[in-house]
């Protein structure tokens, strides 16, 4: 038996069961009734703010460029001006 056919008669026999009916609500909840969340810690705050400002650092680092564009659009346009003139 060739493997695509092999598998389309799988597909032909999944097609052809029922699907289970399975309650997982009370296990949900027994499982997040167990597992008890602890506030973070004041040396987690600092870490993810430290975490934070390091991105922030490197997005304000790689946007400095283009800053200029944005300040004056029309710089663009001068620009050749200034390299033909004196």
């Amino acid at each position: 038996m060739i493997p695509w056919e092999r598998f389309d008669s799988l597909v032909q026999q999944a097609q052809g069961e029922s699907v289970p009916v399975v309650d997982v609500v009370s296990a949900v909840r027994l499982r997040l009734v167990e597992v008890r969340s602890q506030p973070a810690t004041e040396s987690e705050w600092f870490v993810f703010a430290a975490a934070s400002l390091a991105a922030a650092a490197c997005v304000l680092v790689f946007s400095l460029p283009g800053w200029d564009l944005l300040v004056d659009p029309l710089v663009v346009f001068f620009q050749p001006l200034g390299d033909v003139l004196p």
